[in-house]
């Protein structure tokens, strides 16, 4: 994981683990401010999942019953979470990104794209 990245888990103390076990990409856990990562990931896929619940330690920390309550901010928390990802990749990769191959890797619809914009 490269430093940048290391950094920002330092600055909001979260912890990642890796489990081969874990069912889904990725969970953020709040209660012990922790993500758990599926170890049978590629590197790519990894971060990638990292970036995302590193969103929802940042920005849904104390949000957690809202989410499972409620599928409206669930909803809002999942495009943040990508928004955060995706944003973080562009900026990492001076600007240079495919916004075509990002939507189609993530399944991403396209009603999202001119939140990517600039």
């Amino acid at each position: 994981m490269e430093s940048q990245l290391e950094d920002l888990l330092d600055k909001h103390e979260v912890r990642v683990f890796y489990d081969d076990r874990l069912e889904s990409t990725a969970h953020y856990v709040p209660a012990f401010n922790m993500i758990v990562v599926n170890s049978c990931l590629s590197e790519f896929d990894s971060k990638m999942a990292i970036l995302h619940e590193l969103a929802h330690a940042m920005y849904h920390k104390d949000l957690f019953e809202l989410y499972m309550k409620f599928k409206k901010f669930r909803s809002k928390m999942e495009c943040e979470a990508n928004t955060f990802m995706i944003d973080y990749m562009i900026d990492e990769n001076e600007n240079k990104f495919n916004y075509s191959m990002i939507f189609e890797y993530f399944g991403f619809n396209m009603g999202m794209e001119p939140k990517f914009q600039r």
